[in-house]
């Protein structure tokens, strides 16, 4: 029980001792609309078993305006005995000219407030909860379709200005992943071109080669490239023998050589196994045809093969 200013005769002792409340302010609690009303029309009535008469001034009903509120107002008394949940302002007794008042205040407004912020906990905690389970259920290595649905950007070092570093992807279960721009299919400068090209609402095949949570954000590193290198690994398995035909010259970095046509897909022949002295002589005839093993490795989107042994 809570009193304030109370004085210290017996009697005035006594009379606030028989005031009690079995809640206290901040609690949430259900109260019913009382037959009796405000004198003064700031407010109504309301009973709680156990507790002096409560009053909910109309400032804390709901509504967005006075006029509102008062409609409100209006409303609960026209059915009395109806539950209205509130939430305890204040549950003290005060000294008035000697006299001992039950001060009972409540609002059901600040009630809403706090049933709907923790009604907006709780489904961000059912979100967090989904995301984490999503996460754990999403298995390393595994290939999966998914959607573009933003385009990653920072600021330049150079001048400020956006630019595109790679893409998020859904990839279901209310989860997305980055996809770098080196992730993507292609030699550097084609994977720039491939950036561009994307817009939100593209389709990617991704494996899924990083996870986890950070900050209760989930945090998923995805490769295009890497699906595409798999099925040609898988299409070229190491030791095959193949004929290819010679396209053009090509360097991968510092890595020189011959870019070639294998069947329809991207080889690239590094000088250091072309087994010639000259790597020219490979390229004398447009479209020279040359005999080349299939090393299990590969660069860029290429596959890559040697002439040693062929």
């Amino acid at each position: 029980m809570a009193t304030q200013n109370i004085s210290n005769n017996s009697e005035t002792k006594n009379a606030a001792e028989s005031i009690a409340f079995t809640v206290t302010a901040g609690d949430v609690v259900t109260v019913k609309v009382s037959k009796k009303r405000d004198r003064n029309g700031k407010g109504i009535l309301v009973e709680l078993e156990g507790n002096p008469m409560g009053y909910v001034p109309n400032s804390t009903l709901l509504g967005r305006n006075d006029a509102e509120k008062a409609a409100r107002r209006d409303e609960l008394l026209a059915t009395p005995g109806q539950d209205l949940e509130v939430v305890v302002l204040e549950a003290s007794v005060q000294d008035r000219d000697g006299k001992q008042v039950p001060c009972f205040k409540l609002s059901e407004a600040k009630a809403r407030w706090i049933r709907e912020e923790a009604n907006r906990a709780q489904r961000q905690s059912d979100r967090r909860d989904a995301i984490a389970n999503a996460v754990q259920e999403l298995a390393l290595g595994s290939v999966v379709e998914g959607t573009v649905v933003k385009i990653a950007t920072k600021k330049s070092d150079r001048d400020e200005s956006d630019f595109a570093y790679g893409v998020f992807v859904e990839i279901g279960s209310g989860l997305n992943g980055l996809v770098h721009v080196n992730e993507l299919v292609g030699e550097p400068k084609r994977q720039r071109e491939r950036l561009a090209a994307l817009t939100v609402g593209s389709k990617l095949t991704v494996e899924v080669l990083e996870k986890g949570i950070n900050d209760g954000k989930p945090r998923i590193k995805l490769s295009e490239k890497s699906v595409a290198m798999k099925e040609l690994a898988s299409a070229y398995p190491a030791g095959a023998k193949v004929s290819a035909t010679v396209t053009r010259p090509f360097s991968f970095g510092n890595t020189h050589g011959l870019m070639l046509d294998v069947g329809g897909v991207k080889g690239f022949l590094p000088e250091a196994d072309a087994n010639v002295t000259n790597l020219s002589s490979l390229t004398k005839t447009r479209g020279q045809g040359v005999k080349v093993i299939v090393t299990g490795e590969t660069i860029g989107d290429c596959i890559k093969v040697t002439r040693r042994g062929a």
